[in-house]
C-alpha cells in the first residue's frame, strides 16, 4: 500500500505498525514492549489496536482528504480522534501510571505519541484529555521528567471567524522565575516563525508569575 512505517530485515519488508512491534518484542526482547502477565499484555494490546484500528485510519488524511475535501477536513477528523480519545481515557483510566499501563514503556505508548500529535495537527483540543496527555507526555521529553518543570505553550487563534487553541508544545524549564519562563515563550515563538508583537500572554496553573511587573511576560 506504500504505507509507512515499513521495517526491513535481510531484504524482506515487514508494514503495519503493531507488525513491527511485534516482530521487535520477538526478535529484541529486552527491553520489553509488552509486559509479563497475559491479562496485562492482552490490555497493551487492546490499547494499541484503539489507536491504530480505530482511530487512526479514519483521521489518515489521504484517506480523508479525497472523500472530504480540504473544507470539511478537520470537522471529520476531530470528530472521529474525539471519539477515539474518549474511548481511550476509559482505558488509561483504569491502567495508566505513568505510561499507558503502569510506570514501563510498552507498544501502547509508542503508538499514542504519534496519535496525540496527530491531534494536535488536526486543531483537536486534547487538555481535556487527562490520561490521553499525561501519558503521551512523558516521551516528548528523553530520560526522567517526573522531577522537572515543564511549561506548556497553548495558542489561542482564529480561523474564518472560528476560535482554536492548539498545544505548540512541552518546554523543558530548568528555572521558573518569571524572566526565564517569559525567555522561553519568546524562543519557542520565534523558533516557529511567530512574531511576539502580535501575541498577547494568559498564564495558567502555576505559572502565575509570568505576569511579573517587571521582567515577565506582560511586562514585556
Amino acid at each position: 500500500m506504500q504505507q509507512v512505517p515499513t521495517l526491513v530485515i535481510n531484504g524482506q519488508p515487514i508494514s503495519q505498525s503493531v507488525a513491527v512491534l511485534e516482530y521487535l518484542e520477538e526478535a529484541y526482547p529486552d527491553p520489553p514492549l509488552l509486559p509479563k502477565y497475559s491479562l496485562q499484555r492482552a490490555k497493551v494490546r487492546e490499547i494499541t489496536e484503539t489507536i491504530c484500528s480505530g482511530i487512526q485510519p479514519l483521521q489518515q488524511k489521504s484517506v480523508v482528504l479525497p472523500k472530504i475535501g480540504d473544507e470539511k477536513k478537520n470537522e471529520w477528523g476531530q470528530f472521529w480522534i474525539n471519539k477515539g480519545f474518549v474511548a481511550l481515557e476509559q482505558l488509561l483510566n483504569k491502567t495508566a501510571g505513568k505510561y499507558c499501563l503502569g510506570d514501563e514503556v510498552t507498544m501502547a505508548d509508542l503508538c499514542l505519541v504519534p496519535q496525540v500529535d496527530n491531534a494536535i495537527s488536526w486543531r483537536l483540543s486534547i487538555q481535556k484529555f487527562f490520561e490521553v496527555f499525561g501519558s503521551s507526555s512523558h516521551l516528548f521529553f528523553n530520560g526522567d521528567t517526573s522531577n522537572w518543570e515543564q511549561l506548556g505553550l497553548v495558542l489561542r487563534y482564529v480561523v474564518d471567524g472560528v476560535p482554536v487553541e492548539r498545544l505548540l508544545e512541552f518546554i523543558l524549564a530548568e528555572e521558573t522565575t518569571g524572566e526565564s519562563l517569559c525567555n522561553l515563550v519568546f524562543q519557542s515563538l520565534a523558533s516557529n516563525g511567530l512574531d511576539i508583537q502580535l501575541c498577547r500572554s494568559q498564564t495558567m496553573d502555576g505559572a502565575g508569575n509570568m505576569s511579573g511587573k517587571n521582567v515577565g511576560c506582560a511586562a514585556r
